[in-house]
């Protein structure tokens, strides 16, 4: 197993606008944790697919793997940046490199909680994704560990 010191969003040149928003990479095991923090537009999407594809090649070697994504500060996001979760989510499906499951940390405290949390359930069902939302880290990574046994 590769082990990565922490990497993030901020590790991707962009081409044109920066993006808004950051996502902090750790491997666990057979498990990816993504700490992101918002807001987010549209270019973080880019900058995550450059900066998790190496990560996500190196969990599909080891054969079953799940992410928990645990926002903080902000879960608000534009819509086009929604979209183009869903149709990554959906190429991860396509080309044979979607997790077994995906754990989302949204804790109440988070700006945006209440009315993006069902956004982005929405963007991971509908790429047809195992997925749950939970308050708690220690709750989901819990079930993730479930999930990839």
């Amino acid at each position: 197993m590769t082990t990565y010191d922490k990497v993030s969003t901020d590790d991707d040149s962009p081409k044109r606008f920066l993006p808004h928003g950051r996502v902090e990479y750790s491997v666990f095991g057979n498990i990816l944790v993504c700490e992101a923090i918002g807001p987010f537009n549209l270019e973080l999407i880019s900058a995550a697919v450059t900066v998790e594809s190496p990560l996500i090649d190196d969990l599909v070697k080891q054969g079953k793997w799940g992410d928990v994504v645990v926002f903080k500060k902000s879960a608000m996001a534009s819509l086009d940046m929604l979209s183009s979760l869903t149709a990554y989510m959906r190429s991860l499906s396509t080309s044979m490199r979607m997790p077994a499951a995906t754990a989302l940390v949204i804790s109440s405290e988070v700006e945006g909680s209440k009315i993006m949390t069902q956004h982005y359930l929405q963007c991971y069902e509908d790429a047809g994704l195992d997925v749950a939302v939970f308050e708690d880290f220690d709750k989901a990574l819990a079930w993730i560990k479930r999930r990839v046994e």
